[in-house]
């Protein structure tokens, strides 16, 4: 439970307050794909899809159940959303 924790702490270390979103409109997913917003709750972006990249900027489709696994082993940090 605290290795999430951390991940969690961790993904949010990124963001920047306050929030600077493209102010390009509203965002345009393809059919299908859910508008979440991003790992630090600021901007709409379009969710990752199973088996598509994942890390604290981009989140998987949580109403596909999809969450982003983050490999003990991965250099790069990301993960890959996958089912619960």
């Amino acid at each position: 439970m605290s290795d999430t924790h951390t991940t969690s702490s961790t993904i949010r270390s990124h963001c920047t307050y306050p929030c600077e979103c493209p102010s390009s409109g509203s965002v345009k997913c393809p059919p299908g794909v859910s508008v979440v917003r991003d790992g630090c709750g600021c901007c709409e972006v379009c969710s990752r899809q199973r088996g598509e990249s994942c890390d604290g900027s981009v989140s998987c489709d949580p109403r596909k159940g999809l969450v982003c696994q983050f490999p003990t082993d991965s250099p790069t940090g990301a993960g890959v959303c996958q089912g619960n």
